[in-house]
């Protein structure tokens, strides 16, 4: 029999064999651990980008620490705000539209970024 047991930073997976003389009213008291093992969950953590510019921009945002994330360049319309998921060091770039100048900055997750023009990006 396996189990599964998760809250929200730690999950565990079990498996376990009953005895055979007990009854299974409850059964993970006395059972005999076969294989136990624990892993630490990751904090869910993101980096927003807000486009506080007049015109759309081309973006994108690294994903060194979600492989599963998109590193794709997406277009942000002006007065929105997008989030990624991410848990570390990530690059966010802009371009402009006919890529022949390119900006960017370094940041750790759980932060803003704020563009205005290729010359003033903001960290908040």
């Amino acid at each position: 029999m396996a189990a599964i047991l998760r809250s929200p930073t730690v999950l565990q997976v079990l498996l376990v064999l009953p005895p055979t003389n007990h009854p299974l009213r409850n059964p993970l008291i006395q059972y005999k651990y076969l294989y136990k093992r624990t892993y630490a969950l990751a904090h869910s953590a993101t980096i927003i980008v807000s486009n506080k510019s007049s015109s759309s921009i081309t973006l994108f945002v690294s994903k060194f620490s979600n492989p599963t994330g998109s590193d794709r360049w997406y277009t942000l319309a002006p007065g929105r705000s997008d989030s990624w998921d991410r848990s570390g060091w990530e690059l966010v770039a802009f371009k402009n539209s006919n890529d022949t100048h390119r900006a960017g900055v370094y940041i750790h997750t759980n932060q803003e970024v704020a563009f205005f023009n290729m010359d003033h990006i903001i960290v908040l």
